[in-house]
């Protein structure tokens, strides 16, 4: 298993990926064709709301898989709850 962390990427635009590939010394890269699309949120609106709820929240991103679209799920407060 290859866990990829990634820290101030740009995001990409639907259909673009990058490329990547692994190396387990530095130097023997395998060839293959992994390809890893980073995803993140680029805005959330509105950005407060009254602490009552019911507020409807529009989630604006990129590099997000629309077969998991059904299942997406935002969590807001406390962790536990």
């Amino acid at each position: 298993m290859i866990q990829c962390i990634v820290e101030d990427m740009e995001l990409v635009d639907k259909d673009y990926y990058l490329p990547a590939t692994v190396a387990l010394n530095s130097y023997s890269w395998v060839d293959t064709d992994f390809k890893y699309v980073p995803y993140g949120i680029t805005d959330i609106m509105p950005n407060s709301g009254p602490i009552s709820g019911n507020t409807d929240v529009i989630i604006v991103g990129k590099g997000f898989n629309e077969d998991l679209q059904e299942k997406a799920l935002c969590r807001f407060g406390v962790g536990s709850n």
